[in-house]
């Protein structure tokens, strides 16, 4: 898939899924879970040199990035930067369309999901050499759907858990379609 100027994407780990996050107020771009947040968005832009920048939808002064004027060295993080920073795209050997590295023009570094592709929330992402292909933390999509797919299906039971107090969500109706009762369990 070519990429089009003035398209807005999102960028995920192919490993995790994890879509690139413009953080506020620190402006450091982590991976996490993709919600269609205005800050996981990214509209292309070709260069003059035929490389790509990345404006942030939610923040339009703000490119992903590095710091310019300084010798790029492994783990530098990604950040929302103030003027168009240039990515060569290139795409992953094997992978077909599916796969991109997003590289530091004349160098070796590469877009890379920190911890070696760990799975929490809000993992930095750095640059780093490029290790080859079988390094899936260098590897991403660049994707025009940005709609978002909450992970239920109509018709299913699920039980609610609250992932930071443990609390448990009971909802009950007496068939007629309405809510009558909501208990919340410890």
């Amino acid at each position: 898939m070519p990429l089009e100027s003035g398209k807005v994407y999102r960028i995920s780990s192919v490993k995790t899924g994890q879509a690139a996050t413009l953080k506020t107020p620190s402006f450091i771009v982590l991976a996490e879970r993709f919600e269609a947040k205005q800050t996981q968005f990214w509209k292309a832009q070709k260069t003059r040199a035929g490389f790509w920048s990345f404006e942030n939808v939610q923040h339009p002064t703000l490119y992903l990035g590095l710091e310019f004027g300084r010798v790029v060295q492994n783990g530098d993080a990604i950040s929302g930067v103030p003027q168009p920073f240039p990515w060569e795209v290139k795409h992953v050997p094997g992978t077909g369309d599916s796969a991109f590295w997003l590289c530091v023009p004349n160098t070796d570094q590469v877009f890379d999901l920190h911890d070696h592709g760990g799975w929490a929330d809000g993992i930095k992402i750095q640059v780093y050499s490029n290790l080859g292909k079988e390094q899936i933390p260098h590897q991403w999509r660049i994707d025009p759907d940005l709609t978002f797919n909450p992970p239920v299906k109509a018709g299913e039971v699920y039980k609610l858990v609250n992932c930071h107090t443990g609390t448990v969500v009971q909802l009950e109706d007496n068939n007629d379609g309405a809510l009558d009762q909501c208990t919340i369990f410890s």
